[in-house]
């Protein structure tokens, strides 16, 4: 039975996929699109939704193991936005030219730099020539019927083309609005299980996935032709059926008081509500103007698109993304459009217009001038004049807070960090320590949130830094290095700085590189042992047992592995310094910032610092106790204080009397999941760590591991 609930476009889309089944799930947090995922895992933790849930380690190995999953034959899902998107690119083409119908939901959000978490269409207009079919939807309830259809019509063996679904971000992700969810038995009789014919990896089958000769290149993106133009008609066909069995129809587009219309308006995605305002103000007005909606950006409806133009005027086209360097400039819904008309003997007269870049409104003001605007030029012939920018920008004065008292300090007051927050207080004191001549390069992130300030605020870290790509802190701080010994600035310090997400997980691999070169840089990873600024998902260097929203409570009873010690790891690269420390031990902090300084000033390589920043938000432990949280875990002896300089390892910190593990635990609402015998077992394990200091933990340097109180 069909119920109706006011949700997200999100949750949405996160019942879209549970309706469809799908049988792997590959997910990897950013924002605005994370929510889909964690629903999903709470689906399949109350039993809504069997599947194999994979919390990868970056969107890159999101995509790769979706493409596993499909050439195995299973029904797959995954969602991401921008620079997650991006970071799949190389997966993404791999998709459709292995012919794997995966859908993708997408919460459409700027592509950077400029640097925004809002919405344009810059990030799947950079992947329109994948192959891959996409489809935008206008609201949240378009978002699960589109997700439905994706499959039914990605899944059809005349087109086997993988499926974005994209809805923008935080206008439709995260806006709640009335949507009619179906009953998974309907759903069920309209899109069947998946049942793959063209090959899977089973050694049942004896079937491969082959990459062509170079000879048969042409022949397989010439197959890939034919598949999206199959397309086409099929998502009519999947439109008119769903209609059938849901009421709701759809198609490659959706007209709007269009007929006969003397001007048009073209739209995609959610402003279209708003334009649609728009027309029916200036159709009270007199003026004779309709809306043509896009939902098919790929398969791009270019004969639908003709034959409404053929008769008309004056056409405005609002691009939400721009495409640099094309002729005549302008937006890919503007370009496209051209091409489509190309053919006509009377073509109108078209204007483009950018708006709405990096989630900007587009009120319906706007939309009544630009059709206005559009209606009363001479038909153009392509150059620049056809495009128009609504890029009006004013800065409200601000009363900025008298700041000499705190000249001293290289980060200032006021920074927008959660209460309680362990990675400020770890960073003021690091960056206080590393003193002026210090330039430094972070990620997304909490640091990146709450260090930076919007302009034209004063920056609140009297540093030069550059907020980098989410697995790049290594290589862009490596560039930076070189770029100033180059320039003969060799005693300015480089530091990296990055939470556990963008080191242990996605950020590794560039880490790991930079520390076997020998770059001398400082590496800065605050620990808080999850994705907090995403919204508390697990990392590499979440604990055993601990909740986070992609390993719920319940039948999984939080993470069921152990975390990465990555310390340890990085002192298998034999640099020249690797430390631990805590938030609860400033003095011990800033002594290894110190070394860590004079290594790289000597230009000896690489010098790792990793730091224990307890989160109240993320470990539901109250803002009051950060520090009693810290102590706790090295006073325990779950959190191991030591350095390892030049292959020599010793002990920062040997409690006298370790105290009991549940002491620590009993303190955060993340642990709550754990039973008794799980935090016996878990003493046990920091018990035998101790007794077996140093032959387990760090077993390349075994005899040199000495104690000091």
């Amino acid at each position: 039975m069909t119920k109706e609930d006011v949700i997200s476009g999100n949750l949405a889309a996160a019942h879209g996929a549970r309706l469809s089944r799908p049988e792997v799930i590959a997910a990897y947090p950013i924002t605005p699109s994370t929510g889909i995922v964690e629903y999903l895992a709470d689906f399949i933790e109350k039993g809504r939704l069997t599947a194999d849930y994979i919390p990868v380690e970056s969107e890159h190995s999101a995509m790769g193991a979706c493409i596993g999953a499909s050439m195995s034959g299973a029904r797959v899902f995954t969602a991401t936005a921008s620079q997650g998107l991006a970071y799949m690119h190389e997966f993404v083409y791999h998709a459709h030219g292995y012919h794997l119908p995966i859908v993708m939901a997408i919460a459409n959000r700027t592509l950077s730099t400029p640097w925004a978490t809002t919405c344009d269409h810059s990030d799947t207009m950079a992947e329109n020539t994948s192959g891959w079919i996409q489809l935008y939807a206008e609201n949240a309830q378009e978002v699960l019927d589109t997700i439905i259809q994706a499959y039914k019509v990605a899944e059809d063996t005349k087109v086997l083309l993988p499926t974005m679904v994209c809805m923008d971000g935080f206008l439709i992700s995260h806006t709640a609005e009335r949507v009619k969810i179906p009953d998974a038995e309907t759903v069920d009789r309209f899109l069947p299980p998946y049942d793959p014919k063209h090959f899977i990896l089973d050694p049942d089958n004896r079937m491969s996935a082959l990459v062509p000769p170079r000879p048969w290149v042409a022949a397989f993106e010439h197959q890939t032709d034919d598949c999206m133009n199959n397309a086409k008609s099929l998502i009519k066909e999947v439109g008119s059926e769903f209609d059938k069995v849901f009421g709701r129809s759809y198609g490659l587009t959706e007209c709007y008081r269009a007929d006969d219309a003397e001007n048009l308006l073209i739209t995609m995605g959610s402003m279209t509500g708003t334009a649609k305002v728009a027309i029916d103000e200036l159709r009270a007005d007199g003026m004779d103007v309709g809306l043509i909606r896009i939902r098919s950006f790929r398969p791009f409806p270019n004969e639908e698109l003709m034959e409404h133009c053929r008769n008309t005027k004056a056409v405005a086209v609002v691009d939400r993304d721009v495409i640099h360097g094309i002729g005549g400039r302008g937006g890919a819904i503007f370009t496209e459009l051209k091409s489509s008309l190309y053919a006509l003997d009377r073509r109108p007269s078209i204007t483009n217009f950018i708006a709405g870049l990096a989630g900007r409104e587009i009120p319906v003001t706007d939309f009544k001038s630009m059709m206005k605007k559009a209606a009363s030029k001479k038909p153009t012939t392509g150059t620049d004049d056809a495009v128009e920018w609504l890029d009006a920008f004013q800065v409200a004065p601000l009363n900025l807070t008298p700041r000499e008292k705190y000249a001293e300090r290289i980060v200032g007051p006021g920074i927008r960090a959660c209460a309680g927050c362990g990675m400020l207080l770890a960073v003021r004191h690091a960056f206080q320590t590393l003193g002026t001549d210090t330039v430094f390069t972070f990620v997304p992130g909490c640091a990146a949130v709450t260090m930076q300030s919007a302009l034209p605020l004063q920056p609140l870290v009297k540093l030069p830094f550059a907020e980098v790509v989410f697995a790049g802190t290594a290589s862009a701080a490596t560039g930076i290095r070189a770029g100033l010994k180059a320039k003969g600035k060799h005693h300015v310090k480089v530091v990296g700085l990055a939470g556990d997400g963008g080191t242990v997980d996605i950020g590794f691999q560039a880490l790991s590189a930079a520390a076997e070169r020998g770059e001398s840089i400082i590496y800065f990873c605050y620990e808080n042992e999850a994705y907090m600024n995403t919204g508390i998902q697990k990392s590499g260097s979440t604990p055993f047992g601990a909740w986070t929203t992609t390993t719920p409570f319940g039948a999984r009873k939080g993470r069921r592995t152990y975390k990465k010690d990555l310390p340890a790891l990085m002192a298998m690269h034999k640099i020249p310094y690797v430390a631990t420390a805590s938030i609860a031990y400033i003095p011990d902090l800033t002594r290894k910032v110190q070394k860590a300084a004079k290594v790289v000033s000597e230009d000896r390589g690489l010098a790792y610092l990793h730091v224990h920043a307890p989160c109240p938000t993320g470990w539901r432990f109250p803002t009051s106790k950060t520090v009693k949280i810290a102590r706790l875990a090295v006073e325990t002896g779950l959190w191991v204080l030591y350095e390892v300089e030049d292959g020599v390892a010793k002990l920062s910190l040997k409690p006298k009397k370790r105290r009991p593990l549940t002491e620590y635990l009993k303190l955060q609402g993340r642990f709550k999941g754990l039973t008794d015998a799980e935090i016996q077992a878990l003493q046990k394990e920091v018990d035998a760590k101790w007794k077996s200091l140093p032959l387990t933990s760090f077993p390349p340097f075994r005899d040199f591991f000495t104690s000091e109180l």
